[in-house]
């Protein structure tokens, strides 16, 4: 992902970005099975997720999820791939979350702990230019 972000934001001959861009549509979390770990697992430890219930103890769920995904670990990733372009994440959008156990967490070969925990979704970066 970083390599095709990478020749996306940085590329000067045509067809090249132009104007500006205000989201990026990653799609479902499930084709990025690190980032799915990283929830999951992030969740579990979480004192604000019910491992039982298997949802917030009081938030949306969608906006647990987007507070996870916007954290530092997730977004200096995608945000090395920007480079130079002057583009960095403002916020997190997060639809249609799914929550299952560890066994549901795309190539997780960790521990299997009990409760539910949440590991996909539909995500939208949104962008500002510095």
């Amino acid at each position: 992902m970083q390599t095709v972000l990478r020749a996306a934001f940085l590329k000067t001959e045509p067809p090249k970005l132009e104007g500006t861009y205000t989201s990026l549509y990653l799609g479902r979390l499930i084709d990025y099975p690190w980032l799915c770990e990283y929830l999951a697992l992030s969740a579990y430890k979480d004192p604000r997720w019910d491992k039982k219930r298997g949802k917030p103890v009081s938030m949306d769920i969608n906006n647990y999820v987007s507070t996870i995904i916007l954290s530092k670990e997730v977004t200096t990733h995608f945000e090395e791939a920007f480079g130079d372009s002057g583009y960095r994440i403002r916020s997190v959008s997060v639809e249609k979350v799914l929550v299952g156990r560890f066994r549901d967490v795309p190539l997780y070969r960790g521990k299997m702990d009990r409760g539910k925990v949440p590991f996909d979704g539909q995500v939208w970066f949104r962008l500002e230019k510095r």
